[in-house]
């Protein structure tokens, strides 16, 4: 009995063999992968209660259970030696594909090495995600993100790994590269009877100061090289004010030149300028903020 079961099996190996013998072998073959997959998850769950664990021991176990399904059927299916080659076929396939992102990263390392497009201490943004650049390896490089989820320009405390194949698949942008500034702004809320005029002069001053030690601080730099530099965004880095008028008041909004990893603390100097000089004079009023309660009518806002 056992000899005949066997002399079946080794026929249904051969591609003479029976094709009816054939399917009923693989999908017992299928249906064992499917039992033994199962029949792990519920061991593993014994052995420990970590879901994190259980989830990655399971991973591991699919993935060579559905190894051997796939060579047991491709035996089945062809005869020895065309089984061996598909096999070694197959895992080429397997290697190239697993090794595909590698060589990638390792290329778009080079690429960073020798074009430089970004270098340690510049500030970036790519896929959505800004920082600081701390390190650069074979396969990742890391930044220390500024920003995220806060509100001023300053670091979260949190690194964030990259892979190096992003410099060839995402858009990003240096903002430490030859001009290592960037145009902010900050928005002073003033109510229409004030003195427009003198709140203007008010925000344009204080950025100047700014500008004044801007320029006396830069290295290797003065104000004229600025200008020439500021010219290829069709820019200037003199500040300027813009105004928007709405129902509750008049936004002026202050444009100014900052150094980009400085940005929050110019804004906080700025701040502090302009609330003194307001402070000192009396015909220019703060716009209250508005809110309106949800449900009641827009005629009767909350102030």
């Amino acid at each position: 009995m056992l000899d005949d079961i066997v002399d079946y099996i080794l026929k249904a190996l051969n591609t003479g063999g029976n094709l009816t013998a054939k399917l009923g072998l693989t999908f017992l073959a299928l249906a064992l992968a499917f039992l033994v997959r199962r029949l792990a998850k519920f061991v593993i769950r014994r052995f420990t209660s970590k879901e994190r664990m259980v989830s990655r021991l399971t991973e591991i176990v699919t993935g060579l259970v559905t190894l051997a399904a796939i060579v047991i059927v491709v035996l089945i299916w062809f005869k020895a030696l065309d089984s061996l080659i598909l096999l070694v076929l197959l895992g080429i396939l397997v290697f190239v594909f697993a090794m595909q992102t590698l060589v990638v990263n390792l290329f778009a390392y080079f690429q960073i090495l020798y074009r430089k497009p970004f270098d340690i201490g510049d500030r970036i943004e790519i896929d959505g995600i800004r920082g600081e650049v701390t390190h650069i390896g074979l396969l990742t490089f890391s930044v220390s993100e500024v920003k995220g989820w806060l509100g001023t320009q300053t670091p979260t405390g949190k690194f964030v790994h990259i892979p190096n194949s992003f410099v060839f698949e995402k858009v990003f942008s240096n903002e430490s590269a030859d001009f290592p500034y960037v145009w902010s702004d900050l928005t002073l809320p003033v109510t229409h009877a004030s003195n427009l005029v003198k709140a203007e002069n008010i925000l344009l001053d204080a950025a100047k100061i700014q500008l004044d030690m801007l320029i006396a601080q830069a290295e290797d730099t003065d104000r004229e090289k600025l200008e020439e530099q500021a010219d290829l965004f069709d820019s200037t880095i003199d500040p300027a004010v813009t105004m928007r008028v709405h129902g509750s008041g008049v936004d002026l909004t202050l444009r100014f030149l900052a150094p980009v990893k400085r940005v929050s603390a110019v804004e906080t100097r700025l701040w502090k300028d302009v609330f003194s000089r307001i402070d000192a004079v009396d015909d220019i009023e703060y716009s209250p903020t508005v809110y309106r309660i949800i449900g009641s009518e827009p005629s009767s806002p909350v102030q």
